[in-house]
């Protein structure tokens, strides 16, 4: 790997934290990382480290590594964290006055890239009927489920029965409250509603458009409800 690819990871390392998602990305780095390698990576207990870790393996994978890696990004959704270290990489220099302009531009286009994703796809996903797959998938990332629980409009006695039947996994008290949801709301539980949820309680963006665009990624194949 080039030294300015070293230090643009390196300036970017606190973003790269903030904004990448391994298990989104770890699909699309087989070119880049081994069996090994990926299971050390998957195997840290964080997803600060599971990153760190990465990283740290990135800057000793060949003189392609870093092109590979952008490549990646865009195939598992992380376009604009491309174009924040390409446009890092850029030599170009402007005056200041312009330059702080441009920055405040940039910065406003990459908030909306960040919460735009939903509108990618196509209208009749967004109104169509959760899938238990993306609700199992999301489970994983719940970490209070009284928390969420409240936000979706269950009582306090249903909440606690979740943990009651489940004291020592939370996915598992997410998924049963998330199944429970879909059943009660019927054909009001839609992917807009879902993901609208979710946010209120917190549930990290990035997490939410590596889930969705995934599994809607097709959006003229549209799933079966209850898939």
């Amino acid at each position: 790997m080039e030294e300015k690819h070293r230090k643009v990871l390196q300036d970017n390392r606190v973003y790269l934290i903030e904004n990448l998602d391994m298990k989104c990305l770890i699909d699309h780095l087989t070119s880049l990382l081994n069996e090994n390698m990926e299971e050390r990576i998957m195997n840290e207990p964080t997803k600060r480290d599971k990153i760190v870790a990465f990283l740290g393996i990135l800057k000793n994978r060949g003189p392609t590594a870093f092109s590979q890696f952008l490549e990646a990004l865009t195939n598992a959704g992380f376009d604009f964290v491309r174009k924040k270290l390409e446009g890092d990489l850029s030599p170009t220099r402007r005056p200041v006055q312009e330059t702080r302009g441009a920055v405040c531009e940039a910065g406003v286009k990459a908030a909306a890239a960040v919460h735009d994703w939903l509108t990618t796809l196509d209208p009749t996903v967004l109104d169509s009927i959760v899938t238990e797959k993306a609700m199992t998938m999301m489970s994983d990332d719940v970490s209070n489920v009284i928390h969420i629980g409240k936000i979706m409009g269950f009582p306090q006695g249903k909440l606690q029965a979740y943990q009651s039947e489940h004291p020592f996994c939370v996915a598992n008290q997410a998924s049963c409250m998330f199944s429970d949801w879909r059943s009660k709301n019927s054909d009001r539980a839609t992917v807009a509603e879902f993901v609208k949820l979710l946010r209120e309680a917190g549930i990290d963006d990035n997490r939410l458009k590596c889930v969705f665009l995934k599994e809607y990624s097709r959006p003229g194949d549209r799933k079966p409800a209850f898939v």
